[in-house]
């Protein structure tokens, strides 16, 4: 029975130690700075695919199988992603009484990998490898001022998340690093749906570029495919 009586103590002791830092955990910082780290990713030039294999091996080497046109003759891959990193103050009031603010958030989005093909029937030097590298290029580019573009998006979504966050108890150190990830974790899941979306458009942009028009327009730039 005494052993019950000094559990029920215990409990009452943690509950009040946790009661208390709740009361005392408060923002020490007006706001919580972002920083914005963004990846347009190391171009890979490979000729040594043919065009007929292109999707397999985009498929096999970065899991993505995308759509692509009979007349194509190079194509070129950039998946964007999105990670979070967060830095907290922790505050220790007693053994069992912590607190966690936010303290700086640190984002990073961009392509890890950006593979251009072009077919391996054209080597370098020669008038059609030219033509395709000049055309894949104009996605690199493209692929990278959209990045730039919705960069904005993604930095003032965090932004306004990680300002919500408000500084939680914690009973213990590994509490206290639990709930620090619970916030990183609520930033994350803020932010994904505008990859989600800025993938899209940079899809969509992409297409303008690959029509029947600007193809037939490289293949009149050399007198020989």
């Amino acid at each position: 029975m005494l052993k019950i009586i000094f559990m029920f103590l215990g409990i009452i002791s943690l509950f009040v130690s946790v009661s208390h830092a709740a009361e005392r955990c408060q923002k020490t910082q007006s706001r919580v700075p972002i920083e914005m780290n963004l990846s347009y990713g190391n171009v890979e030039y490979l000729n040594n695919v043919r065009s007929s294999n292109f999707q397999s091996f985009l498929h096999k080497e970065t899991g993505y199988r995308p759509q692509l046109t009979e007349m194509v003759r190079g194509v070129t891959f950039a998946a964007s992603s999105i990670g979070v990193q967060s830095n907290g103050k922790v505050r220790q009031f007693s053994p069992n009484s912590y607190c966690v603010e936010l303290e700086s958030v640190k984002v990073n989005f961009g392509y890890d990998r950006v593979i251009v093909l072009i077919d391996r029937a054209y080597r370098p030097g020669s008038c059609q490898y030219r033509v395709v590298k000049e055309h894949e290029d104009t996605h690199v580019f493209l692929n990278r001022d959209t990045l730039r573009f919705y960069s904005k998006y993604v930095h003032d979504e965090a932004y306004k998340i990680a300002q919500k966050i408000m500084p939680r108890p914690a009973g213990s150190a590994a509490e206290a690093k639990k709930v620090l990830e619970e916030m990183t974790a609520e930033i994350q899941n803020a932010v994904l749906p505008i990859n989600d979306f800025f993938m899209k458009i940079k899809e969509e942009e992409n297409l303008k570029i690959d029509t029947p028009e600007s193809y037939a327009k490289t293949t009149r730039l050399c007198k020989s495919w």
